[in-house]
């Protein structure tokens, strides 16, 4: 299966934008070609993992922050309090 031109730019453009690099890319295209459907869905869905993994990370070093925040609120809080 030939991709057209626009659809292969459409589909770059997609996949870069998801964070896949220019090697996954290729190998992406090149199923595509082939009509392996299969590797296709497993590559989505272990780029989409991995972003989640990265999501979760982040979401725990802003509550580590938020965390850390309300603590010297709180302690300033007392500060001003006592003056």
């Amino acid at each position: 299966m030939n991709l057209t031109r626009e659809r292969a730019f459409r589909l770059r453009r997609n996949l870069a934008d998801a964070g896949f690099c220019e090697g996954d890319i290729e190998k992406f295209i090149k199923l595509d070609e082939r009509g392996e459907r299969r590797e296709q869905f497993l590559m989505l869905e272990n780029r989409r993992r991995a972003l989640l993994l990265q999501l979760h990370d982040s979401q725990y070093m802003i509550d580590c922050l938020d965390h850390m925040l309300f603590v010297l609120q709180r302690k300033n809080k007392t500060t001003e309090d006592k003056e």
